[in-house]
Parts: C-alpha cells; structure tokens; sequence
C-alpha cells in the first residue's frame, strides 16, 4: 500500500511539475495583441516561432474584424525598420480579413503591422515574440 502511495504521489508530482513547465517553455514561441482601430474595427495579431535554431521562422498574423464588407485594406509588415512585405485584400462578406506572411527571424525580432483601409481607418501594432507587450 506505501509503495503504492509513493507511486501516486510520484506520478502527480511529475505531472505538475510538467504542467508548469510545458506553458512556459511555450510562452517565448508566442505572442499575441489585440487593439481598436482608428474607427469601429478592431484587430489581432499574432506571432509564432515556427523554425528550429539553423532556420530562424517567425508566422505574422493580422486579422482586421471590421463591419465593412468588400473594402480593400493594405497591410504592410515590418521587421524591425525593412520592409518584409505589403499585402493589399479585400474583406470578405462579413468585413474581415487576414493577412499572413512567414518571414526569416530570431526570436527577439520586433514586428509592426500598419494597415490602412480605402476609406481611411487604420490599425497599428507592435510586437515580439520575447516581449508580447509590444506597446510603442
């Protein structure tokens, strides 16, 4: 019975102990901002470590919830100060649209999403995966 009790304990210790581990080992692969834009829409953006350490790979996210159906956006990302590309969309039916682009980055890489719309509105973020503040 003791040496069962042991086991038990063991076991839930290990499992905890994993438990607490796993999120934190996760939390510099990840980050994520949501925001209000300059008028009614609103935004999320996204980051994700998706490389190993020989090919650094960072996904940008940016979706733009807005009431607008079929407006035409474009969204410029920015690693650091270059450029790493500029995307124009239309929304879809519902107004929404996402934008994403797999770009070459180590983990403390600042990105910034600027997005403008057709009919003036504008959204702006910036973030890093080893800072998800990323509050100017």
């Amino acid at each position: 019975m003791k040496k069962l009790m042991a086991t038990a304990t063991l076991t839930l210790t290990t499992a905890g102990l994993m438990g607490l581990s796993a999120p934190a080992a996760q939390a510099d692969d990840f980050a994520r901002a949501s925001g209000s834009c300059s008028q009614q829409s609103s935004y999320t953006m996204k980051l994700r470590d998706t490389g190993d350490d020989d090919r650094d790979r960072t996904r940008v996210s940016f979706f733009i919830n807005s009431a607008k159906a079929d407006r035409v956006w474009t969204v410029k990302v920015k690693r650091g100060d270059r450029n790493v590309g500029t995307t124009v969309k239309r929304t879809k039916g519902n107004g929404n649209l996402t934008v994403t682009r797999l770009v070459r980055a180590d983990d403390d890489a600042r990105f910034t999403v600027f997005a403008k719309s057709g009919y003036g509105e504008t959204c702006r973020r910036v973030l890093s995966l080893d800072n998800d503040r990323g509050d100017d």
